[in-house]
């Protein structure tokens, strides 16, 4: 697979495509941190797309940040194993629903984007998609190169579960 050169991840990957590592590289900038987006929210929302893309490198590099930023371990348990959200707060379950229909059933419903809809505002809700479509993007990147977690890291996620 790709020839490890020290950079690792989608951004490793994307660094080695100079012409579009800067516009990449400013659209993840600002989906993580300059549109006022609740960290906890993106950080759930990257490992529910991470879920689906079955992305263990995702998964390996999100879950820490997760559990800094207040993502409930039972919450992330929920999301790793494709359980249903059972005392899930609204927002967080609307975007792990998003993720799941956007990316693994790859077709959302019209009552999961309505709710998220009147969960998040229009704008708001772009904002969450663009972030589903900027992480899947960066697992299908790391699965067509055969990114590898680092040494130190065992798989975080099981086989997906068919439901």
């Amino acid at each position: 697979m790709l020839e490890s050169r020290g950079h690792q991840g989608p951004g490793g990957v994307i660094l080695r495509m100079p012409k579009l590592a800067k516009p990449l590289g400013d659209v993840n900038r600002v989906l993580r941190s300059e549109l006022g987006l609740d960290a906890r929210l993106v950080e759930l929302t990257i490992l529910a797309t991470a879920r689906e893309m079955q992305s263990q490198f995702e998964w390996a590099m999100h879950e820490p940040v997760a559990l800094e930023v207040g993502v409930p371990a039972a919450t992330i348990d929920m999301i790793r194993h494709g359980k249903p959200l059972e005392d899930v707060p609204e927002k967080e379950a609307a975007l792990i629903h998003l993720a799941r229909e956007a990316v693994g059933a790859k077709q959302v419903t019209p009552a999961t984007y309505a709710t998220a809809l009147a969960l998040f505002g229009e704008e708001e809700l772009l904002h969450y998609s663009v972030l589903i479509a900027s992480y899947a993007q960066g697992a299908i990147l790391l699965c067509i190169v055969g990114q590898e977690l680092h040494d130190h890291q065992s798989p975080g996620l099981p086989e997906h579960e068919k439901q």
